[in-house]
């Protein structure tokens, strides 16, 4: 459920956003620097990506954690399945935008907080951008959290528009703001070494229906499956905020006919949804002599069901029939 941050929490977060804006970090701050941030009470630093007056927009991008950050490789290094990706990332974003810019909801946030902006690239946006949702308000522990973000990066700008850091940031490398006690900090940097998040996928063990498939007569057929993020969003009164349309999509190449689609929420477990659905599908219309996929999630999913059912499966980057009908919906 979405819970709001209160009337007090809002305004002590503009405020403090009020300073970042007037600090201008985007004139210190390059949009090729990664900033590492400790905060008092968390485990681990956030991470920040500044874009400044050159870029698309002026900017503050904050990533909660490492995977996240993770998340933002990935992408920048995906150059076919960019879409794809770009629905999976998981980050907060300040933008210094225009007022036809702002979000409904946002201005209407302003109206109550009775505070108001004028001029280009002025206005102050909080945007919470979640795997599987569409781009919304940020939430109660989404204010509280940037309010302590923004607190720690003002210090950050200071420190370095009044050049009390004396050494210049290396290609490739983060800077870390390191909290070393009694309010006090030091400034490091080292090379950035992220690798993409991997959730391990656990098998699903259903030895009845792995039983039921091996005895089922084995035919010629060339299963597709793939589960992809389309261009739509969903509204639904089980989920706190709308999210982007996602597809469970299974097709037969020798038939060429797409067998069936399923919608996929946040909240549903993505692995059994797919195992659920091909499994059903399967025992409907018999054990297919291959299954081919594309994403990792698919794959690993239903490796050790086509193990144990003697079923080819396949990587592929490209799937001729599912790409087809992503295109055109």
């Amino acid at each position: 459920m979405f819970v709001d941050a209160s009337v007090q929490e809002w305004t002590e977060l503009y405020e403090v956003a009020k300073v970042t804006k007037s600090l201008k970090p985007w004139q210190y701050v390059g949009d090729n620097w990664i900033l590492a941030l400790d905060i008092p009470g968390r485990d681990e630093p956030c991470y920040c990506i500044v874009t400044g007056e050159e870029s698309d927009a002026i900017a503050i991008a904050i990533y909660p954690n490492r995977t996240s950050l993770a998340k933002y490789s990935e992408y920048l290094s995906n150059k076919d399945d960019t879409y794809q990706v770009k629905c999976e990332q998981n980050y907060l974003i300040c933008y210094f935008c225009d007022r036809q810019e702002m979000l409904g909801m946002q201005l209407e946030k302003l109206r109550e907080l009775g505070i108001s902006f004028r001029g280009k690239n002025e206005w102050i946006q909080f945007v919470s951008i979640r795997p599987g949702y569409a781009p919304y308000m940020i939430d109660k522990g989404e204010v509280l959290f940037l309010k302590e973000f923004f607190e720690q990066f003002n210090e950050f700008v200071k420190d370095y528009s009044k050049g009390n850091m004396n050494f210049s940031i290396k290609d490739g490398n983060v800077l870390y703001r390191n909290f070393v006690g009694n309010n006090n900090y030091s400034y490091t940097q080292q090379s950035l070494e992220v690798s993409p998040d991997v959730n391990k996928i656990m098998p699903i063990h259903d030895e009845d229906l792995v039983n039921l498939v091996k005895k089922m007569p084995a035919t010629d057929s060339e299963m597709e499956l793939d589960l992809v993020y389309i261009d739509s969003t969903i509204y639904d009164e089980d989920l706190d905020r709308p999210a982007i349309g996602r597809l469970v999509v299974l097709g037969e190449n020798l038939s060429e006919s797409i067998l069936g689609v399923k919608v996929v929420l946040p909240t549903q477990n993505p692995a059994k949804e797919i195992y659920d659905f091909i499994t059903q599908k399967i025992t409907v219309h018999g054990r297919p002599k291959v299954i081919y996929c594309k994403r990792d999630i698919c794959y690993d999913t239903l490796a050790d069901f086509c193990r144990k059912t003697e079923i080819k499966l396949e990587r592929l980057s490209n799937l001729v029939l599912i790409d087809e009908l992503v295109k055109a919906i």
